[in-house]
C-alpha cells in the first residue's frame, strides 16, 4: 500500500467515525424530541457515566411533563483513539400539554464524550446536565 493510499485510508476511517459521533448526537436529540426517554438514554453507557442516574431522573421527569422541541448544532468535535469530544449548542423549547401557549426555552453549550471503540457508540459524558431539568 502507497503512502497516499494510506492517508487516504486513515482520512475515510476518521472521516466515518466523526459521522457516527455526529449521528449519535442527533438521534439522542431526535428521540428526546420524540418523548421517548428511554431511547434518548439508550445512547449512555451507564456504567460508565457517572451522573447517569441523575440524568435519567430528569429527562425521564421532563419528557412526561412537557412536549420537547429539541435542536443541536455541533459546533466543535476532536476525534482521536475511539473517543470523539463535542461541544454542542442544544436548544430545547418546552411547552405544557396542558397549557401549549406556553412556551420556556432552553439554550446551553454541552459538552458530550463518546465512546466509539464498541459495536455502538456510547455517550460516555455529558455536562452540564442542567439543560435537561424537568
Amino acid at each position: 500500500m502507497t503512502r497516499r493510499a494510506a492517508l487516504a485510508l486513515l482520512a475515510a476511517q476518521a472521516g466515518a467515525e466523526e459521522d457516527r459521533a455526529r449521528r449519535l448526537v442527533l438521534d439522542a436529540s431526535r428521540t428526546l424530541q420524540e418523548g421517548e426517554a428511554w431511547r434518548f438514554l439508550r445512547a449512555f453507557d451507564k456504567k460508565r457515566y457517572e451522573h447517569y442516574q441523575a440524568l435519567r431522573e430528569s429527562v425521564q421527569a421532563l419528557t412526561a411533563q412537557r412536549t420537547i422541541a429539541s435542536s443541536v448544532a455541533i459546533t466543535t468535535l476532536e476525534e482521536s483513539s475511539g473517543r470523539a469530544v463535542l461541544e454542542v449548542d442544544w436548544l430545547l423549547q418546552l411547552t405544557y400539554p396542558r397549557d401549549p401557549g406556553k412556551l420556556e426555552d432552553r439554550r446551553e453549550t454541552v459538552r458530550v464524550e463518546i465512546d466509539l471503540t464498541g459495536k455502538k457508540p456510547r455517550i460516555t459524558g455529558l455536562a452540564p446536565i442542567t439543560l435537561f431539568r424537568p
